[in-house]
């Protein structure tokens, strides 16, 4: 899934889109933007019922065992600013890019099948949404037989396209 919103959010407020979010709100992953605290977050304290699942430090210290539960970046929306988010859900990695020039990635791990909601909420202020949108997004694996079919891909950088290798 992939999720585009544009907002308007007054100071002091937090704002934030709840995703992968089950009908009575026991699983979901907060992504969290704190216009007072100038901070962007994935909260995934809840992202899972399942006690096994482990969120090492988005740091990979491979001598830490931490678990860390909320991923916290440095975001601070300018005087007049409008929110805008670009979120990506790819199985169970989330991708957050805010305005261009932040980003936050956290892999997930929702145990209930019904874990497919999106839903919004403001604390602390007054949170406009301008617009919001959701696609689908294609596959980005396949399998190996459908990978032999297809063949091998080049990448046209430039323009962004890609086909096929002959």
């Amino acid at each position: 899934m992939e999720l585009a919103l544009e907002a308007e959010i007054s100071k002091g407020s937090v704002f934030g889109i709840k995703v992968r979010m089950t009908p009575d709100n026991e699983e979901h992953t907060a992504i969290i933007v704190d216009a007072s605290a100038h901070t962007l977050s994935i909260d995934t304290t809840q992202s899972s019922l399942s006690p096994d699942v482990y969120q090492a430090s988005p740091l990979f210290r491979v001598e830490s065992r931490e678990d860390v539960r909320v991923q916290t970046a440095p975001f601070r929306l300018e005087s007049g600013e409008r929110l805008r988010l670009r979120v990506f859900i790819d199985r169970p990695i989330l991708e957050v890019f805010a305005n261009g020039r932040q980003c936050v990635t956290q892999r997930i791990y929702p145990t209930r099948p019904d874990s497919l909601g999106v839903g919004l909420f403001s604390r602390g202020g007054t949170t406009t949404v301008l617009s919001m949108d959701a696609w689908d997004m294609a596959a980005t694996t396949l399998s190996a037989q459908e990978a032999a079919k297809r063949g091998p891909l080049v990448t046209d950088q430039i323009a962004g396209q890609f086909e096929r290798d002959t």
